[in-house]
């Protein structure tokens, strides 16, 4: 196992808690000082701040899928696709994140997003 390899399996972890239909599972990842920002540049600081901010995205039909990783330091970027909405009428957003880890959870996890990706393209079927 390499240095790198622990970050690297708390990120995958992390999507694949995102597909989840309740927030718990993602907020297991978070340090307790953890500070979220969000796409839209709001800075939400403290496990219960994130938790606040993140927890209305949940309600199962959203669709996660990890692109690629990349890991230096302790940070990792994760390039990313959602899918969110109902069949038929779903939407896709793609971005990244970079997450900064201490003691094997994360201290802050940065979103970025597609400018285009904020218009709510429909997923063409």
């Amino acid at each position: 196992m390499t240095s790198q390899e622990p970050e690297l399996a708390v990120a995958r972890d992390l999507y694949r808690a995102f597909n989840d239909p309740t927030v718990e599972g993602v907020m297991a990842h978070f340090a307790e000082g953890a500070v979220y920002e969000d796409p839209m540049g709001g800075r939400h600081e403290g496990r219960a701040a994130v938790r606040a901010a993140l927890a209305p995205a949940f309600n199962g039909g959203q669709r996660y899928t990890l692109g690629q990783l990349f890991v230096a330091d302790g940070v990792v970027v994760a390039a990313w696709t959602l899918e969110i909405g109902p069949i038929g009428e779903r939407v896709r957003l793609e971005g990244m994140d970079v997450l900064r880890f201490a003691d094997g959870k994360i201290e802050l996890k940065q979103c970025y997003m597609k400018a285009s990706g904020l218009l709510m393209q429909p997923v063409s079927a």
